[in-house]
């Protein structure tokens, strides 16, 4: 039996990590060793980048450009090794370690067009496959963004099973990701594996990752902070941007819509033995207004966004020394009535919600030269600057996320993967918001935090992961997020995976609350919030159906529980003329299961992905229990690819399917009803249709139809007549707020 005090004492937690890292650490290994070396080569040809992984241990290693490679030290015994290379098929053979000197094992593999199983980092911050990680990780790669084609990653996430966008404001189009229910702010969302997106991010900054300069995306659902810190209560969406290794040497992609969105991307590459560096620029324009829902307000935004991208990698394409990336990102994005211009910004004429981002961020990774232990440094910085206007209401914010993070990763025996590592965080945030603390100059928080973990196998079929982060805020002291996870493999092609965490989050409510700035009521702080704490447990099954045959299915079931603490929820209710925020005095609960089915076989035309999703979400206050506003019941996702080989031409349907949900109280302050707005929305579905045509030289044309049967929101705002008046609500969003529309474009890739 664990002792009471065991998930909320720093100094108990803090010693059983040492216990177990100290066991870790002094666990004897076998003294008779030898390295394991060889060559991974196709077609005579050497292959770098490949992944050598030795099944039943934690021991990996990366082919060089020569296609070599070298474990230094591994038991003496007989082993699996496993060869996996993109573009290639997977490979794996047994081999006879001998301790008397090194063993060598060549491998020559089979080039192959079919999708192989990606390599993932989020769930450990190791490189490994989705299959060998003990937590659940989904992977979504470049077929799955060109199944529908868009200019930002919240229309690609919509697709996602468990994830939902929700647009926060029907006229400037604010949104925000939720994960299996809950609300977007605890959702991290990263960019290669480094957390500066920040609070303004999260909700202004979505649109600028354009899928262009993505190569995939990870998503782990439950909370994260043990790796990851505040913000990852829900789960991480880590985005991991291009490699130049792997990048077609130029891209062109161009598309518009019958709306009059136009959008160009266009990306550069080249590489030399030890220097590799992708360019990439995209630029999106509309100007048209539309409103097919007859409310007076522009159902799209008008919007001039402009993102640069670069990336650089030095040394050895497969374990460069040092990486960089560096984007930059500007948007001028408008919504309001007829006739609004930029000289009616903040002015009471014409009704127009007006934000102006800029945003710099630098992500980057130096290896340090320490020996054969894998000790890495980690860094990034982001600065976000926000010029908005809601009305006559002026919102200016700036926020800086800088994060130093030192990393050690080492194999001790057999057994034992360690990683452990020190961080500092360093967050800046003002606005000019008259609640904001120190009379309007900057907050600023200082963060250290000290983490650890140990992946230990147990036996060949079952893995254990254990790790704790202890982090240390100003105001509220140390906080700690432990971690666990248990991986069975019943067989080569059955995993059971149990995962139990916690989650801290911090919270903004200016950045995060759209309400809280663009509403006309009276804002208050009943008490010195406390920081938001969960406690969750996930269970996956996962099963390849007809693994040994070419038409394999893969199945996986997933069940959720999530129990919250100190939740912060704005009352509306106790004065009509004020929001007020306070802890919840109760307890906040999402539950659910859920489940997915993909059928990508090596060959046939046919491919298809479905999952849906059944979760409860609701919050417990004095009391009383209601569910959580936008949280729906049941959303479905499903895509569908068919492949006609003569006529070198794909079809794509794609799509989701959303429940009922409720939908926040609408106030009326002259007494009456608020006429027209639901207290729910209504069940919908939203689906995409996409030609695509394959000609010669890396050419592609086309044509698709979004929002197929035309599903729109038809009032998400109220008082719509009056939007000065205090009466005036935007946040009745729930589903499409745009219509059906036609999207034309072509792309060409130069290959290597």
């Amino acid at each position: 039996m664990l002792p009471n005090n065991f998930w909320s004492n720093p100094s108990v937690l803090l010693r059983a990590a040492g216990i177990a890292l100290t066991s870790a650490i002094l666990a004897p290994s076998a003294t008779a060793q030898g390295p394991l070396t060889g060559t991974v080569s196709a077609n005579g040809q050497p292959v770098y980048g490949a992944q050598i992984t030795v099944s039943s241990t934690a021991l990996r290693a990366l082919s060089s450009r020569t296609g070599q490679y070298r474990i230094p030290s591994l038991a003496a015994g007989t082993y699996t090794i496993v060869i996996r290379a993109v573009g290639f098929r997977p490979d794996s053979g047994m081999v006879t370690v001998m301790a008397a000197g090194p063993t060598q094992h060549d491998v020559a593999l089979t080039a192959s067009t079919a999708m192989t199983e990606p390599i993932v980092t989020t769930g450990t911050q190791k490189a490994t496959t989705v299959s060998d990680s003990p937590v659940k990780i989904e992977v979504f790669n470049t077929a799955f963004f060109k199944m529908s084609v868009t200019d930002n990653v919240t229309e690609s996430i919509k697709r996602m099973n468990g994830l939902q966008v929700q647009q926060d404001c029907g006229v400037c189009g604010t949104n925000n990701i939720q994960i299996n229910g809950m609300q977007g702010p605890y959702t991290a969302i990263l960019i290669d594996g480094s957390p500066i997106m920040g609070n303004l991010a999260n909700v202004y900054g979505l649109n600028g990752i354009n899928p262009a300069i993505i190569q995939q995306i990870e998503v782990v659902k439950g909370p994260a902070s043990t790796l990851y810190g505040t913000e990852a209560m829900g789960g991480v969406i880590n985005i991991i941007t291009k490699d130049a290794r792997f990048a077609p040497r130029v891209t062109l992609n161009t598309f518009g819509t019958s709306d009059g969105e136009s959008t160009v991307d266009a990306s550069a590459a080249f590489q030399r033995e030890h220097v590799q560096s992708l360019l990439s620029g995209s630029f999106s324009y509309n100007d048209r207004f539309i409103d097919r829902n007859t409310d007076g307000f522009s159902d799209l935004t008008s919007s001039r966004r402009l993102a640069l991208f670069n990336k650089w990698t030095l040394g050895a394409p497969a374990e460069p020394v040092f990486s960089a990336s560096a984007k930059y990102y500007n948007e001028d994005r408008v919504g309001g009535v007829r006739g609004w211009t930029s000289a009616d910004r903040c002015g009471s004429l014409l009704y127009g919600e007006s934000i102006r981002t800029r945003r710099g961020e630098l992500v980057g990774r130096y290896r340090l030269p320490v020996g054969a232990q894998r000790t890495r440094l980690d860094f990034s910085a982001s600065y976000h600057d926000q010029d908005s206007c809601y009305g006559t209401t002026r919102y200016n914010a700036q926020q800086g996320v800088y994060l130093g993070q030192l990393v050690w990763d080492r194999n001790l025996g057999a057994a034992h993967d360690v990683l452990a590592g020190l961080t500092a965080r360093f967050q800046t945030y003002s606005d000019n918001t008259p609640i904001t603390a120190n009379g309007g100059a900057p907050e600023q928080q200082f963060i250290p935090g000290v983490f650890a973990q140990d992946e230990v196998h147990l036996s060949p079929r079952v893995t254990l992961l254990g790790g704790l982060r202890v982090d240390h805020h100003q105001e509220h002291g140390f906080i700690t997020s432990p971690r666990l996870a248990v991986k069975w493999e019943a067989t080569h092609h059955q995993a059971l995976r149990l995962n139990a965490s916690t989650g801290f989050r911090l919270v903004n409510l200016f950045s995060e609350d759209h309400a809280a700035i663009s509403g006309f009521r009276r804002l208050q702080l009943a008490e010195q919030l406390r920081p938001e704490r969960s406690y969750n447990a996930t269970v996956n099954y996962h099963a390849e159906l007809l693994a040994h045959t070419r038409h394999p299915f893969e199945v996986d079931v997933d069940g959720f529980y999530t129990h919250f603490t100190n939740k912060i929820a704005p009352d509306y209710d106790s004065d009509p003329d004020a929001t007020i925020y306070r802890n919840l005095n109760g307890y906040a609960k999402t539950r659910g299961v859920a489940t997915n089915v993909t059928y990508a076989p090596d060959t046939g035309p046919l491919s298809f992905n479905v999952g849906g999703t059944w979760q409860d979400v609701f919050l417990v206050q004095d009391g009383e229990r209601r569910q959580q506003e936008f949280s729906p019941r049941f959303t479905g996702v499903f895509g569908l690819s068919y492949v006609i080989a003569p006529a070198a031409l794909t079809v794509d349907w794609s799509g989701r399917v959303v429940s009922a949900q409720d939908l926040p109280a609408c106030f009326d302050t002259t007494g009456g009803t608020c006429e027209g707005i639901p207290s729910r929305g209504p069940w919908y579905t939203e689906q995409t249709v996409q030609l695509t045509k394959r000609f010669t030289r890396g050419i592609e044309a086309y044509a698709g139809v979004k929002n197929l049967l035309d599903v729109q929101v038809r009032r998400p705002v109220f008082d719509a007549s009056r939007p000065f008046a205090d009466d005036f609500q935007t946040n009745f969003v729930w589903g499409p707020v745009q219509g059906r529309r036609l999207q034309v474009g072509a792309r060409y890739a130069l290959s290597r």
